[in-house]
């Protein structure tokens, strides 16, 4: 969660809270000024296991990109859960169904265009949107390769939040 200080406005990350605190109390790193930070209701584990209708994955090496990419997701009440290879995400999809898959292009293990191959080659995965995400963008290229391996649409790691909200929202709703 990212937290703003009042006093001198440095933005953080706050990590070590728990699910039934109602707030935290913060002391900025950069001014030292301490402050209470309420958290928001959809911060508490009762309220969000409540909310959750989609099941998202992300499949990312970059444990901050799949951090991020929690943050932006959580207004949009889904229940995410994240991997850091395509073996994780395989291994995840057999034990759990999910309604949309966000695959970075660059993972450590296969490529992002195998793995679509591998999920569009599965019949129990073939109902599984696939949102492709690459922070190399070259022209039209990336999202080309992307679509022929499956995916049902492609946004770049440079996106605007709104956009990659708008995106979710689309492909959950197909």
């Amino acid at each position: 969660m990212i937290i703003e200080c009042p006093e001198c406005k440095a933005r953080y990350r706050a990590r070590n809270y728990t699910a039934d605190q109602p707030s935290l109390r913060v002391k900025c790193p950069k001014c030292s000024h301490v402050f209470l930070f309420k958290l928001p209701v959809a911060a508490t584990k009762k309220t969000t296991d409540q909310m959750h209708t989609a099941a998202v994955l992300v499949v990312d090496d970059a444990r901050f990109f799949r951090e991020i990419l929690s943050e932006l997701l959580a207004p949009l009440q889904v229940k995410l859960v994240s991997v850091g290879t395509a073996v994780e995400a395989l291994e995840m999809m057999s034990q759990q169904s999910f309604q949309l898959a966000l695959i970075d292009l660059n993972l450590p293990d296969m490529t992002g265009q195998d793995l679509m191959r591998k999920i569009r080659s599965d019949a129990s995965l073939k109902q599984l949107k696939l949102l492709a995400m690459s922070g190399a963008f070259r022209r039209d290229d990336c999202e080309t390769d992307a679509i022929r391996a499956g995916a049902d649409g492609f946004i770049n790691k440079s996106f605007k939040p709104e956009d990659l909200q708008q995106r979710v929202r689309e492909l959950l709703a197909q």
